[in-house]
Protein backbone atom coordinates (compact mmCIF):
# COMPACT_ATOMS: atom_id res chain seq x y z
CA UNK A 1 0.00 0.00 0.00
CA UNK A 2 3.26 2.29 0.83
CA UNK A 3 4.38 1.67 -2.08
CA UNK A 4 1.13 2.07 -4.70
CA UNK A 5 1.04 5.79 -2.61
CA UNK A 6 4.39 6.74 -3.28
CA UNK A 7 3.64 6.27 -7.36
CA UNK A 8 0.41 8.00 -6.92
CA UNK A 9 1.20 11.62 -4.75
CA UNK A 10 3.32 12.65 -7.53
CA UNK A 11 0.91 12.53 -9.86
CA UNK A 12 -2.06 14.86 -7.58
CA UNK A 13 -0.81 17.52 -9.81
CA UNK A 14 -1.85 15.95 -12.62
CA UNK A 15 -5.05 14.06 -11.46
CA UNK A 16 -8.43 16.10 -10.49
CA UNK A 17 -10.78 14.19 -8.30
CA UNK A 18 -14.03 15.33 -8.05
CA UNK A 19 -18.15 14.46 -7.31
CA UNK A 20 -20.70 15.38 -8.55
CA UNK A 21 -23.71 16.68 -6.36
CA UNK A 22 -27.38 17.18 -7.72
CA UNK A 23 -30.26 19.74 -6.13
CA UNK A 24 -33.52 18.38 -7.29
CA UNK A 25 -35.51 21.34 -7.23
CA UNK A 26 -38.91 19.54 -7.07
CA UNK A 27 -38.63 18.65 -4.17
CA UNK A 28 -36.22 21.46 -2.47
CA UNK A 29 -38.57 23.58 0.14
CA UNK A 30 -37.84 27.25 0.54
CA UNK A 31 -37.56 28.88 3.78
CA UNK A 32 -38.85 32.17 2.64
CA UNK A 33 -36.76 34.15 5.18
CA UNK A 34 -34.37 37.48 4.98
CA UNK A 35 -33.57 37.95 8.59
CA UNK A 36 -29.64 39.14 7.54
CA UNK A 37 -30.41 41.80 5.06
CA UNK A 38 -29.15 39.39 2.06
CA UNK A 39 -30.15 40.65 -1.54
CA UNK A 40 -29.32 38.50 -4.79
CA UNK A 41 -28.54 39.96 -7.91
CA UNK A 42 -27.41 38.42 -11.66
CA UNK A 43 -24.91 39.43 -14.06
CA UNK A 44 -25.36 38.76 -17.21
CA UNK A 45 -23.30 39.38 -20.63
CA UNK A 46 -25.63 42.45 -21.33
CA UNK A 47 -24.60 43.81 -17.69
CA UNK A 48 -21.12 42.85 -17.24
CA UNK A 49 -19.66 46.95 -18.03
CA UNK A 50 -21.50 47.41 -14.84
CA UNK A 51 -19.59 45.03 -12.79
CA UNK A 52 -16.36 45.36 -10.91
CA UNK A 53 -15.08 42.26 -10.12
CA UNK A 54 -12.20 42.88 -8.10
CA UNK A 55 -15.17 43.54 -5.49
CA UNK A 56 -15.63 39.96 -5.27
CA UNK A 57 -12.02 39.06 -4.63
CA UNK A 58 -10.46 37.40 -7.89
CA UNK A 59 -7.11 36.98 -9.03
CA UNK A 60 -5.84 38.84 -12.24
CA UNK A 61 -6.76 35.92 -13.67
CA UNK A 62 -9.88 34.96 -12.69
CA UNK A 63 -10.60 38.19 -13.59
CA UNK A 64 -10.14 37.38 -17.15
CA UNK A 65 -11.35 33.91 -17.12
CA UNK A 66 -14.79 35.82 -15.96
CA UNK A 67 -15.06 37.96 -19.04
CA UNK A 68 -14.62 34.78 -20.96
CA UNK A 69 -17.37 33.13 -19.14
CA UNK A 70 -19.56 36.32 -19.47
CA UNK A 71 -19.16 36.34 -23.15
CA UNK A 72 -20.29 32.07 -23.26
CA UNK A 73 -23.43 33.28 -21.99
CA UNK A 74 -23.22 32.11 -18.62
CA UNK A 75 -24.35 34.30 -15.37
CA UNK A 76 -23.11 35.60 -12.38
CA UNK A 77 -24.96 35.63 -9.05
CA UNK A 78 -24.06 38.16 -6.19
CA UNK A 79 -25.29 38.13 -2.68
CA UNK A 80 -24.70 41.18 -1.00
CA UNK A 81 -24.82 42.39 2.65
CA UNK A 82 -25.09 46.11 3.49
CA UNK A 83 -23.40 46.69 0.05
CA UNK A 84 -20.46 44.58 0.98
CA UNK A 85 -20.52 40.89 -1.65
CA UNK A 86 -20.95 38.21 1.27
CA UNK A 87 -21.78 35.24 -1.66
CA UNK A 88 -21.23 34.74 -5.40
CA UNK A 89 -21.26 31.77 -7.87
CA UNK A 90 -21.72 31.38 -11.54
CA UNK A 91 -24.26 29.74 -13.39
CA UNK A 92 -24.20 27.77 -16.64
CA UNK A 93 -27.31 26.22 -18.08
CA UNK A 94 -25.47 24.48 -21.32
CA UNK A 95 -22.09 23.06 -20.14
CA UNK A 96 -19.97 21.65 -17.20
CA UNK A 97 -16.80 21.56 -16.42
CA UNK A 98 -15.31 17.87 -16.07
CA UNK A 99 -11.76 18.96 -14.89
CA UNK A 100 -8.75 20.23 -16.27
CA UNK A 101 -10.92 23.01 -18.87
CA UNK A 102 -12.64 19.94 -20.49
CA UNK A 103 -16.50 20.82 -20.73
CA UNK A 104 -19.79 18.65 -21.39
CA UNK A 105 -23.30 19.20 -22.64
CA UNK A 106 -26.00 19.35 -19.56
CA UNK A 107 -28.84 17.32 -19.55
CA UNK A 108 -32.06 18.95 -20.44
CA UNK A 109 -33.56 21.16 -17.90
CA UNK A 110 -30.39 21.53 -15.52
CA UNK A 111 -28.06 24.03 -14.62
CA UNK A 112 -24.62 23.94 -13.19
CA UNK A 113 -23.77 25.90 -10.49
CA UNK A 114 -19.58 26.13 -10.01
CA UNK A 115 -17.16 28.47 -8.56
CA UNK A 116 -19.28 29.66 -5.36
CA UNK A 117 -17.60 31.58 -2.80
CA UNK A 118 -18.71 32.78 1.07
CA UNK A 119 -16.87 35.31 2.61
CA UNK A 120 -14.66 34.08 5.37
CA UNK A 121 -16.66 36.15 8.14
CA UNK A 122 -20.23 35.49 6.95
CA UNK A 123 -19.98 31.40 7.01
CA UNK A 124 -22.34 29.46 8.80
CA UNK A 125 -25.18 32.14 8.24
CA UNK A 126 -27.53 29.88 6.08
CA UNK A 127 -26.33 31.83 3.06
CA UNK A 128 -25.61 28.76 1.24
CA UNK A 129 -28.94 27.51 1.22
CA UNK A 130 -30.63 31.09 0.55
CA UNK A 131 -28.36 31.55 -2.49
CA UNK A 132 -29.77 28.27 -4.12
CA UNK A 133 -33.25 29.35 -3.21
CA UNK A 134 -32.45 32.10 -5.17
CA UNK A 135 -31.55 30.43 -8.25
CA UNK A 136 -34.61 28.08 -8.02
CA UNK A 137 -36.74 30.99 -8.29
CA UNK A 138 -34.80 32.77 -10.72
CA UNK A 139 -34.61 29.23 -12.59
CA UNK A 140 -37.64 27.58 -11.73
CA UNK A 141 -39.84 27.78 -15.39
CA UNK A 142 -37.07 26.06 -17.52
CA UNK A 143 -34.67 23.93 -14.83
CA UNK A 144 -35.43 20.56 -12.30
CA UNK A 145 -32.11 20.24 -11.45
CA UNK A 146 -29.15 21.79 -10.36
CA UNK A 147 -25.26 20.05 -10.60
CA UNK A 148 -22.48 20.65 -8.74
CA UNK A 149 -18.93 19.41 -8.63
CA UNK A 150 -16.62 19.50 -5.48
CA UNK A 151 -13.20 18.28 -5.72
CA UNK A 152 -13.03 15.55 -2.91
CA UNK A 153 -10.40 17.05 -0.60
CA UNK A 154 -12.88 20.19 -0.14
CA UNK A 155 -14.80 18.67 3.12
CA UNK A 156 -16.03 21.44 4.46
CA UNK A 157 -18.41 22.57 1.16
CA UNK A 158 -19.00 18.76 0.45
CA UNK A 159 -21.09 18.72 4.20
CA UNK A 160 -22.59 22.84 3.73
CA UNK A 161 -23.99 21.38 0.48
CA UNK A 162 -25.27 18.08 1.62
CA UNK A 163 -27.16 20.27 4.59
CA UNK A 164 -28.77 22.35 1.89
CA UNK A 165 -29.77 19.17 0.38
CA UNK A 166 -27.58 18.03 -2.61
CA UNK A 167 -27.40 14.68 -3.34
CA UNK A 168 -24.29 12.56 -3.64
CA UNK A 169 -24.35 11.91 -7.67
CA UNK A 170 -20.95 10.29 -9.95
CA UNK A 171 -17.25 10.66 -9.22
CA UNK A 172 -15.03 12.07 -12.03
CA UNK A 173 -11.19 11.85 -12.61
CA UNK A 174 -9.75 14.39 -14.54
CA UNK A 175 -6.68 13.36 -16.16
CA UNK A 176 -3.21 15.00 -17.65
CA UNK A 177 -0.29 13.62 -19.21
CA UNK A 178 1.58 16.43 -20.87
CA UNK A 179 -0.87 17.59 -23.55
CA UNK A 180 -2.88 14.47 -22.97
CA UNK A 181 -6.17 15.36 -21.02
CA UNK A 182 -8.94 12.66 -20.48
CA UNK A 183 -11.78 12.66 -18.17
CA UNK A 184 -13.59 9.99 -17.09
CA UNK A 185 -17.14 9.96 -15.84
CA UNK A 186 -20.66 7.84 -15.49
CA UNK A 187 -22.78 9.70 -18.06
CA UNK A 188 -25.20 11.14 -15.97
CA UNK A 189 -28.13 12.19 -18.97
CA UNK A 190 -30.30 9.94 -17.67
CA UNK A 191 -30.69 11.12 -14.01
CA UNK A 192 -32.58 14.46 -15.25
Amino acid sequence: MRLIKKIIRPLYKFVSFKKSYVLDFESFKSSETNKNGLVFEIYKKESFSNLNLKNIQYSPYEVELSKQWFHEGKSLIIGTINGSDVIHCWVSQTEFDMGLNEFAKLPDKCIYVYKVFIDKDHRGLGLLKRLYEFIQSQYREDTKKCYIWIANKNIASIKAHLRVGFKSNKTIIALRIKSIKLSFFTDFSGSA
